[in-house]
């Protein structure tokens, strides 16, 4: 197993010690308030997600319980860097990925693979550390291996569009 993987296998297991319902919660109420307000976008009975970075899948019971279909795939499961993503073009209704891409040298595959498995008018939710804020503290992550600002973040999304 590599470095990378052995450092979020750990904080996996650190994190499961503690009660992550409520993080999860918020999570979950926190995007959906996005989606709807930015983007008028509302989550549906039968919508399928797919959670990239999905760790140990702490989002899972939220969207069930909304009956969402929700789908993971992690560093356990991918190279998200190289390896195609194992499901249909235009599968999702949403893909989800929290503070991944701050962890790839080349965010290339990851997003064109992401956008190849979104339907046509789908989101991609990204959360990534913002530089700006963060430049202190980002690098005290061993695993960080490339920074984002708003604009940064604007513009390598647009490349991908």
């Amino acid at each position: 197993m590599t470095f990378k993987k052995d450092y979020h296998l750990n904080k996996i297991s650190y994190w499961n010690n503690y009660d992550r319902n409520y993080l999860a919660k918020r999570e979950f109420d926190t995007i959906t308030f996005l989606l709807k307000e930015f983007c008028n976008f509302e989550l549906k009975k039968g919508f399928k997600v797919l959670d990239l970075g999905s760790g140990d899948q702490f989002l899972k019971n939220e969207f069930e319980k909304k009956e969402i279909l929700y789908f993971s795939r992690d560093i356990e499961d991918l190279d998200f860097e190289i390896d195609k993503f194992d499901f249909e073009d235009n599968e999702f209704d949403l893909v989800i990925s929290l503070a991944v891409l701050e962890h790839l040298k080349n965010p290339d595959n990851f997003l064109t693979e992401s956008q190849r498995v979104l339907k046509k008018g789908s989101f991609l939710f990204l959360s990534t550390p913002n530089w700006k804020y963060s430049k202190n503290i980002f690098y005290d992550d061993v695993t960080h291996v490339k920074p984002y600002s708003p604009e940064s973040l604007n513009e390598i999304l647009s490349i991908k569009n």
